[in-house]
């Protein structure tokens, strides 16, 4: 199992341009063999600084939205519970 740092996270879903962060997240998230962790922190701090980009809230809400929809719609995110989450600081 993996844990991939918030960065990654942010930058895979913001970057469209073919970079390598972005490669490797879409690496993770179409290999079924692959399993990552996201732990509370993780969570909080890729929805927290999604908000801070300099971007449409519109994109940014859509982003957001992507984000959790992979965290708790993959076979292999293992994803934190709001109890969890809401304990973050």
């Amino acid at each position: 199992m993996e844990v991939l740092d918030s960065n990654l996270w942010i930058h895979g879903l913001v970057l469209d341009d073919g970079s390598r962060k972005a490669s490797v997240l879409d690496a993770v998230l179409d290999d079924p063999e692959r399993c990552v962790r996201i732990s509370a922190y993780i969570y909080r701090e890729v929805i927290r600084n999604l908000g801070r980009i300099d971007r449409p809230r519109e994109e940014i809400d859509q982003l957001q939205t992507r984000f959790v929809e992979i965290v708790y719609g993959s076979d292999c995110v293992h994803s934190p519970n709001r109890t969890e989450i809401e304990r973050v600081d």
